[in-house]
């Protein structure tokens, strides 16, 4: 999900649309920034996002004992393999509102 969904965001647009942001900032808090011009509520709707973006360093990396990005999600880990079915449901379900709000924001200019 994160190849498809956060690293498609266009950086060098973001960019021009944030021209007065920090120059190290990545594309997901640039949106963020962007989002806070028009809606105040603009990192909850973004988080799924830097979910995703989290779960990616997580999986990439040897954090087995990091569990922040479930908690975040509001989900305990028990050891369970059903725990997954819940976790991978939830973060579709997560994303799917997080890219229909963020439609409804952008369609309203």
């Amino acid at each position: 999900m994160n190849i498809y969904v956060t690293e498609r965001f266009d950086l060098a647009v973001l960019r021009k649309q944030t021209t007065d942001a920090d120059k190290k900032l990545g594309s997901l808090k640039r949106l963020e920034l962007l989002l806070s011009q028009k809606d105040s509520n603009a990192h909850n709707i973004i988080s799924p996002l830097f979910i995703i973006y989290d779960m990616r360093i997580i999986d990439s990396h040897d954090v087995n004992e990091d569990n922040s990005v479930f908690d975040k999600l509001g989900i305990k880990l028990t050891g369970n393999e059903e725990n997954y079915v819940v976790i991978g449901a939830t973060i579709i379900f997560l994303l799917a509102r997080c890219l229909h709000e963020l439609a409804q924001i952008l369609d309203k200019d």
